[in-house]
């Protein structure tokens, strides 16, 4: 299976379309990469606190959101180290690909998983 683990603002939201209208090009482009890769969505922005997957699943397509659908919450960690736990034990991931505009995925953090 290929995750694709999602940042919102700054990715889906921005200057151009304001920061809680979605770029509806970025999202028919996901979209799109999901329905063609089989690929699986998984929210890894701080949004995950604010909406349920009801809201994500209307966004991006119910078909294309992961059944475990965020990222665990651990505020004091980045988003690379959570989405390195949400990875952690995960046989079925053969690939994934971080969308998002912070830069704390350092690669390091993914060795005990690879």
């Amino acid at each position: 299976m290929i995750i694709i683990f999602c940042d919102i603002d700054g990715v889906f939201t921005n200057a151009r379309t304001g920061w809680y209208t979605f770029d509806l090009q970025a999202v028919n482009f996901i979209r799109w990469v999901c329905k063609h890769t089989g690929a699986k969505i998984v929210i890894s922005s701080t949004w995950r606190f604010s909406r349920n997957k009801k809201f994500f699943n209307h966004i991006f397509g119910t078909e294309n959101i992961h059944k475990d659908w965020k990222t665990p919450a651990k505020m004091s960690s980045s988003r690379g180290d959570e989405i390195a736990m949400w990875l952690k034990g995960r046989q079925d991931v053969e690939k994934y690909l971080i969308l998002d505009d912070d830069t704390d995925m350092q690669s390091d953090r993914y060795r005990d998983w690879e």
